[in-house]
């Protein structure tokens, strides 16, 4: 039997066995007790991290206290780790680290391949979010090794090193209390000045206004809703799991967000996000995934797009759906379900006509290939799924490998895309009936825009019999 776990940049694949088998009726979904084979595989590297159970419960741990240290800036003492682990994890510069398999957690073939040294790996910072959300959804999966648990306790901040000697840091407060009583000197010389009365108080309130509670009121429809009220409403709401509806939704945000996301990144590095959507496609609060994201967010459109209830607070909800957002410094925008998808989305209605796709071929090699007029600057090549209706008209497309996410703004599908009424409506259409998909048929096509600047269209399937 095998489990994955798969995200954009990591996917964990799971082989083993049931240790007794239950009797009775068959099982759809028996659990995995025995662990045969584990293998990590990260976008960019040809070859997996593969090994058995000591090396996949080594690779566990080390990203789990990792990620703990990495979050809270605080590094565990060796005393809390106990014996030396089979994987370890180091970090290089800000935004690479280096995960290192130790002999004993290697498989035969690749210890025979390493002979007596480590096997080294090293991963960008979205890598590693990916590598560690691949974890979580381990650890929420009861049937796959059921006895492995998460094992992490509170880092106190004792272990904390202090950044900047005593003398500079006490100095601030030095100058702060000599400035507070050189103020108070200056307030003492000042004479005492004299009140009157008002002489009619009833004058300030015959608009019948109060200052006071108008700006309240207004004060509670701007913002960002309250992180905790947030968090309660996640956790009470039912989260969408069904995978044509999580599909309608994140085609709805990405329109939001990419039609909202006009200005031009300022940013170095990419800014990931955790966003919670209504079934209706409202924006309902996000979460940055780390500190860079919580600080550059007014880079993005979210603090626009977040739905606040006229009488402030958090809109209750009793579904959701969350997504994974990341806006990259090239101006492309990602998002994909948080916990992914349990199965394939319906892709809907397609169009099969041997003459008719013959037909849209031409059609949309003659769109790209007229609006497409700058030199490639990459030196991959760039693979697009298009989604295209019977009239011509570019419904859809989705970035196929790494490249084409990253030089995505170099190509001319964004400025080519007409949706029509009932896709653009993904969202409402997903929360009447949970398997609907947008009725519009559509024929599917792979786009290819190579480094030579030749543009290639062919049917996602290949050419239907006639």
């Amino acid at each position: 039997m095998q489990r994955q776990y798969s995200l954009p940049n990591c996917k964990l694949v799971l082989e083993g066995i049931e240790d007794i088998p239950a009797e009775g009726a068959l099982d759809p979904r028996p659990p995995i007790n025995v662990l045969v084979n584990a293998e990590c595989h990260i976008q960019g590297h040809e070859q997996p991290l593969s090994g058995g159970r000591t090396f996949f419960e080594g690779l566990v741990n080390a990203v789990n206290h990792y990620a703990q240290s990495f979050f809270s800036s605080v590094s565990a003492p060796e005393s809390r780790r106990g014996k030396a682990s089979p994987v370890t994890i180091e970090r290089l510069d800000q935004n690479r680290h280096r995960i290192v398999i130790h002999p004993e957690a290697m498989s035969s073939e690749e210890a025979a391949a390493a002979r007596t040294g480590p096997l080294e790996m090293d991963l960008t910072t979205v890598q590693l979010f990916d590598l560690v959300e691949a974890v979580d959804q381990f650890f929420a999966d009861s049937r796959t090794l059921p006895d492995l648990s998460c094992q992490l306790q509170p880092v106190s901040r004792k272990h904390a090193k202090a950044e900047r000697p005593l003398q500079e840091r006490a100095l601030p407060a030095a100058v702060g209390i000599s400035g507070l009583a050189a103020a108070a000197v200056a307030v003492f010389l000042l004479p005492i000045p004299n009140l009157e009365r008002p002489r009619d108080p009833a004058a300030q309130s015959r608009n019948g206004n109060n200052p006071n509670e108008t700006s309240a009121a207004q004060a509670g429809q701007t913002g960002q809703p309250d992180s905790e009220e947030l968090a309660a409403m996640i956790a009470s709401a039912r989260e969408i799991v069904d995978p044509n509806q999580l599909n309608a939704l994140r085609q709805s945000l990405y329109d939001t967000i990419d039609q909202a996301w006009s200005e031009e990144p300022e940013f170095s590095e990419p800014l990931s996000y955790k966003v919670s959507v209504g079934e209706d496609g409202a924006v309902l609060g996000y979460d940055g995934m780390d500190l860079v994201s919580d600080e550059s967010v007014n880079q993005t459109p979210l603090l626009d797009l977040v739905y606040i209830p006229p009488e402030g607070g958090v809109a209750p909800r009793e579904t959701i759906a969350l997504f994974k957002v990341v806006f990259r410094p090239s101006g492309v925008l990602e998002v994909s379900p948080w916990r992914g998808f349990r199965s394939p989305p319906s892709d809907g209605p397609t169009i099969d006509d041997p003459a008719q796709i013959e037909e849209l071929t031409g059609s949309v090699y003659d769109q790209i290939n007229n609006a497409w007029d700058e030199e490639p600057s990459f030196e991959q090549d760039l693979v697009f799924r298009v989604g295209v209706t019977s009239e011509g008209k570019i419904a859809e497309y989705e970035a196929v490998n790494q490249p084409a996410r990253d030089y995505g703004q170099e190509i001319p599908l964004p400025s080519l895309v007409e949706r029509s009424p009932s896709s653009s409506t993904a969202a409402e259409t997903a929360t009447t009936e949970a398997s609907t998909v947008p009725p519009v048929p559509l024929a599917q096509f792979k786009v290819v825009f190579t480094s030579r600047g030749v543009l290639q269209v062919n049917p996602w399937d290949g050419y239907p019999d006639s």
